[in-house]
C-alpha cells in the first residue's frame, strides 16, 4: 500500500517474470517510509444481505536496504501492516513481510540470485483469495506464507536475448484467527505446498520484436493432496516508436488431480500504450490454472481482464481510472463467480517526503447461484519519507 502508483511497465520486455524484475540492482538504496490510513468500507464481508459496514485506522512501515558489493549485492526489504477496527476489535491484527534477496554476478552475462519471502497476511472472508470463505465460519483467516527460489539468468542485455530459469518451493498456511481467546482460533483450514521449475526465454529478432517462450513445471499439494500441472506456451513483443508496447504470451497446461486430467489454456497479454505525455493506457489479461484457498476444491482458473488509465495532471498528482473483471472457476465447476470492479485513485506528491494516497472502490460479484454482492470502498492514506 505505500508504494506510488507506477507510470512504466519495464517488466513486459522478453516475458521475465516480475519477481526477477522488481528490484533494481543498478544502484544502492535505503529508504525508510511510515503511513497512516484509514479505511471505510460497505458490505465488508462481500454477503447478498450487505449489512456490514466497518472502518478502521491503518499503520505501517516499510525499509528498503540494498548494498552493492565486488561481485554481488544484498537486498533487505521489510514491511509491517498494522490494522485496528473501529467496532470489530477481534479482527485486529498484524501483517509482515520480509523478502532478503541475494545476487552473484558470475559474469558480464550471467547471474545467480537466492530469493526468500516470509509473509504473513491477514484475509477477509468474501474478497480475494478468502472469496470462498463463509464469514460465519471464518471471518478473517491468516495466512502464513515461505517461499524460497534459486534464479539464473543468462544474457545481461535484456533488450536483445534473456533466458531465465527459476527453481523454488513455496508453503502457505491457511489458519483461522481471531481475537477472542476461541480454542479455535489459529487451527489450520487450508495447507497449499508448491515445488516448482520455470523456464522464460525472449529473443529479439528485429528492431522493435522479440519472441518469447515460457515454460513450467509444478508439484503442488493441498492438503496432503497431489496435484501437477505442466504448461509451454510462446508469444511475442512488438513496440511502436516508444509509445506502445505489446506483450502476447500463450500456450497448453494441463493438471493431474486423484488421477483426474484437465487440460486449457493459459495466456498473458499487456498492452501498454503512452497515448501522450500526461495520458497512458494499459490494457491486459490473464489466465492460469492455480492452487485454490477454498478447501471445497483443489485447484482453481482464474480469468482476469482489465483496463487501466493514467493521467499526470501534473508532476505532483496522478490519477488513475481502472475497470476490471475477474472469474474464478473450481474444479469441474462446482462453483463460480464473477466480479467486476471499478477504482479511482489519486497519488498526491506533496513534497519529497511527504505523499498522499486516495482511492475509491466499487465491486460487484455475482456466483453461479446467481447471488449478487456489491462492496464499496474508500480508503486514504498518508505516509512520509524518512
Amino acid at each position: 500500500m505505500f508504494r506510488p502508483y507506477i507510470f512504466a511497465l519495464s517488466t513486459l520486455f522478453l516475458g521475465i517474470s516480475s519477481a526477477s524484475a522488481a528490484t533494481d540492482w543498478t544502484k544502492a538504496q535505503n529508504e525508510f517510509r511510515t503511513a497512516v490510513g484509514v479505511n471505510q468500507t460497505n458490505n465488508f464481508y462481500n454477503t447478498v444481505d450487505a449489512t456490514e459496514s466497518v472502518q478502521h485506522l491503518q499503520l505501517g512501515l516499510q525499509y528498503d536496504w540494498l548494498s552493492l558489493y565486488e561481485g554481488f549485492g544484498l537486498y533487505l526489504p521489510a514491511k509491517i501492516t498494522s490494522r485496528h477496527y473501529r467496532e470489530q476489535s477481534d479482527l485486529n491484527d498484524q501483517d509482515y513481510q520480509f523478502a532478503p534477496e541475494l545476487k552473484l554476478f558470475l559474469a558480464e552475462a550471467a547471474d545467480v540470485t537466492l530469493e526468500s519471502r516470509f509473509q504473513r497476511q491477514q484475509l477477509i472472508a468474501g474478497i480475494g483469495s478468502a472469496e470462498f470463505l463463509d464469514p460465519a465460519i471464518q471471518p478473517a483467516v491468516r495466512n502464513d506464507q515461505k517461499r524460497f527460489a534459486l534464479a539464473l539468468q543468462l544474457g545481461r542485455q535484456p533488450d536483445r536475448q534473456n533466458l531465465a530459469l527459476r527453481l523454488g518451493t513455496e508453503q502457505n498456511r491457511l489458519r483461522s484467527h481471531v481475537n477472542s481467546g476461541s480454542v479455535l482460533d489459529n487451527g489450520l483450514i487450508n495447507q497449499l505446498d508448491s515445488d516448482f521449475l520455470q523456464l522464460d526465454y525472449g529473443h529479439r529478432i528485429s528492431e522493435n520484436t522479440s519472441i518469447l517462450a515460457n515454460a513450467e513445471l509444478r508439484k503442488e499439494q493441498q492438503l496432503q493432496i497431489d496435484t501437477d500441472l505442466q504448461q509451454i506456451g510462446a508469444g511475442f513483443m512488438q513496440q511502436w516508436a516508444g509509445s506502445q508496447k505489446l506483450r502476447v504470451l500463450g500456450g497448453y497446461f494441463q493438471r493431474d488431480s486423484l488421477g483426474v486430467k484437465n487440460s486449457g489454456s493459459y495466456w498473458q497479454v499487456e498492452n501498454l500504450w503512452q497515448l501522450s505525455d500526461y495520458w497512458q493506457l494499459l490494457l491486459s489479461s490473464h489466465r492460469q490454472s492455480v492452487l485454490s484457498y477454498a478447501t471445497n476444491s483443489i485447484t482453481q482458473l482464474d480469468t482476469t481482464y482489465q483496463a487501466q488509465l493514467n493521467y499526470r495532471f501534473s508532476d505532483p498528482h496522478l490519477f488513475t481510472f481502472t475497470l476490471g473483471r475477474r472469474s474464478s472457476r473450481l474444479d469441474a465447476q462446482i462453483l463460480q463467480r464473477k466480479r467486476q470492479e471499478f477504482t479511482f485513485g489519486w497519488d498526491w506528491q506533496l513534497n519529497q517526503q511527504w505523499q498522499s494516497q486516495l482511492s475509491l472502490a466499487y465491486f460487484r460479484q455475482q456466483d453461479s447461484a446467481n447471488a449478487e454482492r456489491n462492496r464499496n470502498e474508500i480508503f486514504w492514506q498518508l505516509s512520509w519519507l524518512w
